[in-house]
């Protein structure tokens, strides 16, 4: 677009909204004119050829004489014909011409009006922010598709239940789909868990998501295991036939996680954790939980890693809490500051006390995370479980 600030004769500009300025001009893909209808020509003064080869948006710098793009604005005004519209035909696509306005859209994306501003340059800026939402809006559909696959690769988070009917999952994911993930596999006398939070967000580690969920789906052996290492290891095994060589990815790209057996009649709980938090309230304490400080580091060989089997039992009424830090990192509306482990610690003490169903735990826990971010948008992917042993 053109900076300067066109004129217009109030003769020809009067005569051009009368006809609803609806005149179907032809342009090539870079907006020049190819072919104009003979009514409009005769309003310019100027003959054809003159016309043919010119930008559309230099239409109205042939009207310079008289009124100011302010005056034309007012008499727009007083006229009631504050929206015009040009029909520009590019191919077999009927878009429209942006020349002092915001172009708005219908269902089948095409431009239905253009609304006049006040110069070019607020033109030029609306303009640049419809297309930035235009980009917002395909990249959130793009979003949506993703979430849906990944839905159907993990586990539907209700049937956490199956672990332990006294057991609830909250998953829910910055953007639509992102790197935390979990899984579980039920069998007769014990129950085998495991979550992740894969370096980065959004799609890229959306992707990593994906694949676990589909080599965990793919696993066949879940009988044969007896120790959470044995877990990690075999996840790392595929993973990193995947990544080793993905020049695309850091050395250190790397998953934080947790594998973890519990023996029903025994309350016996075997886990293993690379740097993913795990916690077991008893009461108003916690019991002391091994969380190695470690990741699994994906690009890089299993011999690099130590992980170590870890062994709690259980008594009745006992917490497990596994969780992102997602759960710790969001930040409250007031003072912008993180949630932070103590005061999440706390949180826990205070719900499980106060609540005896732990579907009223979960919701409160809920009604917690809300009420601290309010109107802050979150700032990471948000997954944690609860268990409670009877």
């Amino acid at each position: 677009m053109k900076n300067a600030s066109y004129q217009m004769k109030s003769t020809s500009y009067e005569a051009l909204l009368l006809d609803k300025m609806s005149l179907l001009i032809h342009a090539d893909p870079f907006f020049s004119i190819t072919s104009i209808n003979e009514k409009f020509i005769s309003k310019t003064g100027l003959q054809k050829d003159e016309l043919i080869g010119k930008n559309v948006l230099d239409l109205f710098s042939l009207y310079n004489e008289e009124a100011s793009i302010d005056q034309f604005l007012a008499d727009l005004s007083d006229k009631g014909l504050a929206e015009a519209t040009i029909k520009l035909k590019l191919g077999n696509n009927v878009n429209w011409v942006n020349l002092y306005g915001i172009t708005q859209k219908n269902n089948q994306d095409r431009v239905e009006s253009f609304l006049i501003a006040g110069n070019i340059a607020d033109a030029e800026k609306k303009i640049e922010q419809l297309e930035q939402n235009e980009v917002v809006k395909n990249y959130q559909r793009d979003i949506t598709i993703a979430q849906g696959y990944i839905q159907g690769l993990l586990p539907d988070p209700k049937l956490f239940k199956r672990v332990s009917p006294n057991a609830f999952l909250i998953y829910m994911p910055m953007r639509g789909i992102g790197g935390d993930w979990y899984w579980f596999n039920i069998q007769k006398d014990r129950a085998i868990f495991l979550m992740g939070d894969v370096m980065g967000h959004g799609i890229n580690a959306g992707i990593v998501t994906a694949i676990v969920a589909t080599k965990l789906s793919e696993f066949r052996d879940w009988n044969t295991i007896t120790k959470p290492t044995d877990i990690l290891y075999l996840l790392h095994k595929d993973l990193n036939k995947i990544m080793k060589n993905n020049t695309n990815l850091a050395p250190d790209f790397s998953m934080d996680s947790v594998a973890a057996i519990y023996y029903v009649e025994t309350r016996l709980l075997l886990y293993t954790s690379a740097k993913f938090s795990i916690l077991v309230q008893r009461g108003d304490t916690y019991l002391d939980t091994n969380i190695q400080k470690q990741s699994l580091y994906l690009k890089q060989p299993w011999s690099i890693h130590e992980f170590t089997d870890n062994s709690l039992v259980l008594e009745p009424n006992d917490w497990i809490w596994v969780f992102s830090d997602g759960v710790k990192d969001q930040f409250d509306e007031v003072n912008q500051k993180r949630f932070g482990i103590k005061r999440l610690k706390e949180l826990f003490v205070r719900v499980t006390a106060q609540h005896d169903k732990v579907s009223d735990v979960e919701n409160a826990l809920l009604m917690a995370g809300r009420e601290w971010m309010g109107q802050v948008e979150q700032t990471d992917d948000i997954m944690l479980a609860g268990f409670k042993i009877v």
